[in-house]
Protein backbone atom coordinates (compact mmCIF):
# COMPACT_ATOMS: atom_id res chain seq x y z
CA UNK A 1 0.00 0.00 0.00
CA UNK A 2 1.25 3.27 -0.59
CA UNK A 3 1.37 6.11 2.29
CA UNK A 4 -0.93 9.03 1.73
CA UNK A 5 2.90 11.01 1.50
CA UNK A 6 3.37 9.08 -1.41
CA UNK A 7 0.24 10.51 -3.13
CA UNK A 8 1.30 13.87 -2.62
CA UNK A 9 4.76 13.38 -3.92
CA UNK A 10 3.43 12.20 -7.19
CA UNK A 11 0.65 14.76 -7.47
CA UNK A 12 3.22 17.60 -6.94
CA UNK A 13 5.93 15.73 -9.56
CA UNK A 14 3.11 16.12 -12.09
CA UNK A 15 2.02 19.70 -11.22
CA UNK A 16 5.25 21.09 -11.83
CA UNK A 17 6.11 18.41 -14.78
CA UNK A 18 4.15 19.91 -17.70
CA UNK A 19 3.34 17.41 -20.05
CA UNK A 20 4.39 18.31 -23.32
CA UNK A 21 2.10 18.38 -26.39
CA UNK A 22 4.34 19.55 -29.81
CA UNK A 23 0.73 21.28 -31.57
CA UNK A 24 -0.90 22.45 -28.97
CA UNK A 25 -3.43 19.22 -28.24
CA UNK A 26 -5.02 19.15 -24.72
CA UNK A 27 -6.15 16.45 -22.47
CA UNK A 28 -7.40 16.77 -18.94
CA UNK A 29 -8.66 14.66 -15.86
CA UNK A 30 -5.74 11.72 -16.86
CA UNK A 31 -5.61 8.92 -14.30
CA UNK A 32 -2.46 6.95 -13.46
CA UNK A 33 -2.88 3.45 -13.68
CA UNK A 34 -3.40 1.59 -10.74
CA UNK A 35 -3.36 4.91 -8.70
CA UNK A 36 -6.55 6.39 -7.59
CA UNK A 37 -5.22 10.10 -8.58
CA UNK A 38 -6.76 12.48 -10.99
CA UNK A 39 -5.34 15.68 -12.00
CA UNK A 40 -5.82 18.11 -14.45
CA UNK A 41 -2.95 18.83 -16.60
CA UNK A 42 -2.69 22.71 -18.67
CA UNK A 43 -2.72 23.04 -22.34
CA UNK A 44 0.77 23.43 -23.49
CA UNK A 45 2.81 23.25 -26.88
CA UNK A 46 6.70 22.76 -27.80
CA UNK A 47 6.93 26.39 -28.22
CA UNK A 48 4.88 27.62 -25.65
CA UNK A 49 6.83 25.81 -23.09
CA UNK A 50 9.98 27.58 -24.43
CA UNK A 51 8.09 31.12 -24.43
CA UNK A 52 7.41 30.62 -20.30
CA UNK A 53 11.04 29.24 -19.74
CA UNK A 54 12.40 32.97 -21.49
CA UNK A 55 9.66 34.86 -19.89
CA UNK A 56 11.93 35.72 -17.03
CA UNK A 57 13.85 37.54 -19.11
CA UNK A 58 12.10 40.99 -20.32
CA UNK A 59 12.00 41.51 -24.25
CA UNK A 60 14.36 38.58 -25.05
CA UNK A 61 13.88 37.03 -28.46
CA UNK A 62 16.71 34.88 -29.44
CA UNK A 63 20.17 34.76 -28.08
CA UNK A 64 23.55 34.42 -30.11
CA UNK A 65 25.89 31.85 -28.16
CA UNK A 66 30.13 32.84 -28.89
CA UNK A 67 32.80 31.91 -27.66
CA UNK A 68 36.14 34.38 -28.34
CA UNK A 69 39.69 33.87 -28.29
CA UNK A 70 42.33 37.07 -28.14
CA UNK A 71 45.48 36.66 -29.67
CA UNK A 72 48.44 39.32 -29.65
CA UNK A 73 47.13 40.50 -33.40
CA UNK A 74 43.94 38.96 -34.05
CA UNK A 75 40.94 37.92 -32.52
CA UNK A 76 38.55 34.60 -33.16
CA UNK A 77 35.04 34.40 -32.21
CA UNK A 78 33.18 31.30 -32.95
CA UNK A 79 29.65 31.57 -33.61
CA UNK A 80 26.75 29.48 -33.73
CA UNK A 81 24.23 29.28 -36.73
CA UNK A 82 20.98 27.19 -36.27
CA UNK A 83 19.61 25.38 -39.19
CA UNK A 84 15.80 26.52 -40.45
CA UNK A 85 13.20 24.17 -40.15
CA UNK A 86 10.36 23.55 -42.43
CA UNK A 87 6.45 22.50 -41.94
CA UNK A 88 5.89 19.21 -43.28
CA UNK A 89 1.95 18.72 -44.40
CA UNK A 90 1.07 21.43 -41.81
CA UNK A 91 1.92 18.80 -38.83
CA UNK A 92 5.65 18.24 -38.85
CA UNK A 93 8.49 19.73 -38.63
CA UNK A 94 11.41 18.98 -40.91
CA UNK A 95 15.00 20.29 -41.20
CA UNK A 96 15.04 22.76 -44.60
CA UNK A 97 18.43 21.35 -46.38
CA UNK A 98 18.77 24.67 -48.17
CA UNK A 99 19.71 26.59 -44.79
CA UNK A 100 21.81 24.22 -42.87
CA UNK A 101 23.42 24.99 -39.33
CA UNK A 102 26.57 26.43 -39.46
CA UNK A 103 29.80 27.12 -37.23
CA UNK A 104 31.19 30.54 -38.14
CA UNK A 105 34.56 31.21 -37.46
CA UNK A 106 35.17 35.14 -37.70
CA UNK A 107 38.94 36.68 -37.46
CA UNK A 108 39.17 40.33 -36.10
CA UNK A 109 42.60 41.83 -36.45
CA UNK A 110 43.59 44.64 -34.05
CA UNK A 111 44.91 47.93 -35.76
CA UNK A 112 48.26 50.35 -34.41
CA UNK A 113 46.76 50.56 -31.55
CA UNK A 114 45.82 47.20 -30.33
CA UNK A 115 42.39 47.67 -30.76
CA UNK A 116 40.43 45.44 -32.82
CA UNK A 117 39.21 46.44 -35.97
CA UNK A 118 35.76 45.28 -36.53
CA UNK A 119 34.90 46.63 -39.93
CA UNK A 120 38.28 44.24 -41.32
CA UNK A 121 37.01 41.05 -40.20
CA UNK A 122 36.74 37.66 -42.01
CA UNK A 123 34.74 34.55 -41.45
CA UNK A 124 33.99 31.16 -43.00
CA UNK A 125 31.43 28.91 -42.02
CA UNK A 126 31.93 25.09 -41.20
CA UNK A 127 29.20 22.59 -41.40
CA UNK A 128 28.61 20.02 -39.16
CA UNK A 129 30.41 17.70 -41.32
CA UNK A 130 33.60 19.80 -41.24
CA UNK A 131 33.39 20.41 -37.56
CA UNK A 132 33.05 16.80 -37.21
CA UNK A 133 36.37 15.91 -38.87
CA UNK A 134 38.09 18.67 -36.29
CA UNK A 135 36.69 16.83 -33.55
CA UNK A 136 38.20 13.63 -34.87
CA UNK A 137 41.86 14.95 -36.18
CA UNK A 138 42.60 17.73 -33.08
CA UNK A 139 44.48 18.31 -31.84
CA UNK A 140 46.80 15.58 -33.04
CA UNK A 141 47.10 16.07 -36.52
CA UNK A 142 46.66 19.37 -39.18
CA UNK A 143 43.55 20.03 -40.82
CA UNK A 144 42.78 22.12 -43.85
CA UNK A 145 39.52 23.32 -45.62
CA UNK A 146 39.00 25.60 -48.55
CA UNK A 147 36.37 27.33 -49.88
CA UNK A 148 36.26 29.11 -53.03
CA UNK A 149 35.47 32.52 -52.69
CA UNK A 150 32.44 34.59 -53.02
CA UNK A 151 32.48 37.17 -56.24
CA UNK A 152 32.13 39.77 -53.13
CA UNK A 153 35.66 38.99 -52.08
CA UNK A 154 37.89 41.74 -51.23
CA UNK A 155 41.03 41.70 -49.45
CA UNK A 156 40.55 45.51 -47.77
CA UNK A 157 36.97 44.11 -46.30
CA UNK A 158 37.66 40.77 -45.64
CA UNK A 159 34.44 38.36 -46.13
CA UNK A 160 32.48 41.72 -46.01
CA UNK A 161 33.88 43.74 -49.28
CA UNK A 162 32.69 44.10 -52.77
CA UNK A 163 35.74 43.53 -55.13
CA UNK A 164 34.76 41.16 -57.25
CA UNK A 165 31.17 41.38 -59.23
CA UNK A 166 29.72 38.64 -61.10
CA UNK A 167 30.66 34.73 -61.26
CA UNK A 168 32.83 32.89 -59.47
CA UNK A 169 36.14 32.62 -61.79
CA UNK A 170 39.65 30.37 -61.37
CA UNK A 171 41.13 33.28 -60.76
CA UNK A 172 39.43 34.10 -57.62
CA UNK A 173 41.66 33.78 -54.57
CA UNK A 174 40.27 30.54 -52.44
CA UNK A 175 39.77 31.06 -49.04
CA UNK A 176 41.56 28.68 -46.72
CA UNK A 177 41.29 28.24 -42.65
CA UNK A 178 43.74 25.96 -41.34
CA UNK A 179 44.13 24.28 -38.00
CA UNK A 180 48.09 23.27 -36.92
CA UNK A 181 48.79 21.25 -33.53
CA UNK A 182 51.35 23.42 -31.02
CA UNK A 183 52.91 22.32 -27.96
CA UNK A 184 51.06 20.68 -25.13
CA UNK A 185 47.68 20.05 -27.06
CA UNK A 186 47.70 23.95 -28.40
CA UNK A 187 46.22 25.07 -31.45
CA UNK A 188 46.84 27.41 -33.97
CA UNK A 189 44.28 29.06 -36.53
CA UNK A 190 44.49 30.56 -39.24
CA UNK A 191 42.20 32.26 -42.21
CA UNK A 192 44.00 33.43 -45.57
CA UNK A 193 42.79 34.27 -48.86
CA UNK A 194 45.62 32.13 -51.00
CA UNK A 195 45.78 32.85 -55.32
CA UNK A 196 48.36 31.92 -57.59
CA UNK A 197 49.36 28.34 -59.46
CA UNK A 198 50.79 27.13 -56.75
CA UNK A 199 47.89 28.55 -54.35
CA UNK A 200 50.50 29.62 -51.66
CA UNK A 201 50.31 33.11 -52.22
CA UNK A 202 48.88 34.99 -49.56
CA UNK A 203 46.39 37.71 -50.96
CA UNK A 204 46.07 39.44 -47.38
CA UNK A 205 48.45 42.58 -47.02
CA UNK A 206 49.84 41.55 -43.69
CA UNK A 207 49.73 37.28 -44.00
CA UNK A 208 47.58 34.97 -42.57
CA UNK A 209 45.02 35.73 -39.77
CA UNK A 210 46.50 33.65 -37.45
CA UNK A 211 45.17 33.06 -32.98
CA UNK A 212 47.18 30.97 -31.48
CA UNK A 213 44.46 28.73 -28.85
CA UNK A 214 46.31 27.71 -25.47
CA UNK A 215 45.39 24.30 -24.13
CA UNK A 216 42.53 25.27 -22.21
CA UNK A 217 41.26 27.35 -24.39
CA UNK A 218 41.05 24.48 -27.11
CA UNK A 219 39.22 22.42 -24.71
CA UNK A 220 36.31 24.92 -24.12
CA UNK A 221 36.55 24.97 -28.34
CA UNK A 222 36.35 21.53 -28.39
CA UNK A 223 34.13 20.42 -25.98
CA UNK A 224 31.78 22.92 -28.05
CA UNK A 225 32.15 21.23 -30.96
CA UNK A 226 31.40 18.31 -30.09
CA UNK A 227 28.26 19.70 -28.22
CA UNK A 228 27.12 21.61 -31.30
CA UNK A 229 27.68 18.62 -33.70
CA UNK A 230 23.92 17.14 -33.29
CA UNK A 231 22.65 20.89 -33.59
CA UNK A 232 24.26 21.65 -36.24
CA UNK A 233 22.46 19.13 -37.96
CA UNK A 234 19.25 19.54 -36.63
CA UNK A 235 19.00 16.25 -34.88
CA UNK A 236 18.41 17.45 -31.62
CA UNK A 237 15.07 19.85 -31.69
CA UNK A 238 13.66 17.06 -34.28
CA UNK A 239 14.03 14.30 -31.72
CA UNK A 240 12.93 16.16 -28.56
CA UNK A 241 9.40 16.60 -30.91
CA UNK A 242 9.50 13.01 -31.63
CA UNK A 243 9.99 11.82 -28.17
CA UNK A 244 6.81 13.94 -26.83
CA UNK A 245 5.05 13.27 -29.83
CA UNK A 246 5.10 9.57 -29.40
CA UNK A 247 4.87 9.77 -25.74
CA UNK A 248 1.51 11.75 -26.35
CA UNK A 249 -0.05 9.03 -28.47
CA UNK A 250 0.88 6.57 -25.85
CA UNK A 251 -0.99 8.38 -23.22
CA UNK A 252 -3.99 8.89 -25.74
CA UNK A 253 -3.70 5.08 -26.46
CA UNK A 254 -2.65 5.52 -29.65
CA UNK A 255 0.32 4.35 -31.44
CA UNK A 256 3.23 6.30 -32.90
CA UNK A 257 3.69 5.68 -36.72
CA UNK A 258 6.83 7.87 -37.40
CA UNK A 259 7.44 10.10 -39.67
CA UNK A 260 5.18 10.58 -42.78
CA UNK A 261 5.74 7.14 -45.65
CA UNK A 262 7.65 4.90 -42.93
CA UNK A 263 6.19 1.61 -41.14
CA UNK A 264 7.23 -0.12 -37.94
CA UNK A 265 10.24 -2.76 -38.19
CA UNK A 266 8.80 -4.68 -35.67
Amino acid sequence: MIALSGYKRVASIIRTSAIRRPFGSEFSNLRMKNLPLQCNVQKTSFLSLHIRQMSSYPKVRTAYPQYSVFGPTHSLTIKLIIPSYRMVKGEAVATDYSKRGRMLFEFTPRDSHGKLDYNQKARIGLEANEVGLLCNQLPHHEVEIVRNSSPQYSNSAGAEGGMFEGTVTNDMPQKVIKFSPSDRAAVNVSLDYVSGIDGNTSDLEAGPMEVPMQTGEFEVFASIMRSSLPILAGWSPLIDIAIQASINEAINGGGYDGPPGEGHFF
